[in-house]
């Protein structure tokens, strides 16, 4: 189950490299993007794949291909949720970090600057904490 799933997460990478690398030398093209994620997404051989590419902030292009349940044959769209379990956290702190270097969020001031409704435990908690499993707090 692990190798499948690192099968599937290098595809994945491999996608998102081969569409950016597409892209950097032409203006910005949904017919193109279309047409090279589809050609991508056979290569893959993942059982499903949504993505959206953005230029300027702006999303140019989303797709949805292959199947949100294989077993039931549900085609996969846009809007389909995914369940992510371990990804979540290396795609979490990922966009922490964008937050951070976009000078949005602090690592070290209490997480509770940011999410006022929080109970009295997490007074003391940073967003460094949160990050490094070092908070205390449980559950």
């Amino acid at each position: 189950m692990l190798g499948r799933r690192l099968l599937y997460v290098s595809a994945l990478i491999l996608f998102a490299a081969a569409l950016v690398q597409a892209q950097t030398n032409s203006p910005a093209n949904p017919t193109r993007l279309a047409s090279i994620a589809n050609d991508l997404f056979v290569a893959s051989r993942c059982p499903g794949l949504s993505f959206a590419v953005a230029q300027n902030d702006v999303v140019i292009y989303s797709g949805a291909f292959g199947f949100a349940d294989v077993e039931q044959r549900l085609p996969l769209r846009t809007d389909s949720a995914h369940r992510l379990a371990s990804l979540s956290k290396p795609v979490t702190g990922t966009i922490i970090m964008d937050l951070v270097q976009s000078d949005r969020l602090k690592l070290d001031i209490p997480i509770k600057t940011y999410i006022p409704d929080l109970p009295a435990t997490y007074d003391r908690v940073t967003v460094r904490h949160l990050l490094t499993h070092q908070a205390g707090v449980r559950d």
